[in-house]
């Protein structure tokens, strides 16, 4: 396990089941950056700033996508990055939909199933 020493330390070949040889150095950087995009998009969400880098009327932006234009508006207008990590587990204050036909089947099809209506912003 040439590629992995250093920044994962030593890891062992029964420890990744055969996979050693498959794994190339570079994935842990790309999973660790696309985790920092989701969660500076999900603080982004969270702070009520989500118009600011997501202005389509229906919000369909993915916290990754939020967080990549959060990031590439910090470096030209000095805007804040965070600086802890912290993934939330409760609900999305604000979920992407896809279409808007789409949400409403959705909407009717769980108000049919529970009776329980839920509204979100539009």
């Amino acid at each position: 396990m040439k590629g992995l020493s250093g920044l994962w330390g030593n890891l062992s070949e029964p420890f990744l089941g055969g996979w050693a040889g498959v794994i190339s150095p570079g994935y842990p950087a790309l999973a660790t950056a696309t985790l920092y995009l989701v969660v500076q998009g999900s603080e982004v969400v969270a702070q009520g700033r989500r118009r600011e880098v997501d202005p389509h009327w229906f919000r369909g932006s993915s916290y990754v996508k939020i967080g990549w234009q959060w990031l590439k508006q910090a470096m030209t207008k000095s805007w804040q990055l965070i600086t802890d990590w912290y993934l939330r587990g409760d609900e999305a204050p604000d979920p992407a939909m896809a279409s808007r036909r789409q949400y409403e089947r959705a909407q009717r099809k769980l108000q049919r199933l529970t009776g329980v209506t839920r509204s979100y912003a539009t």
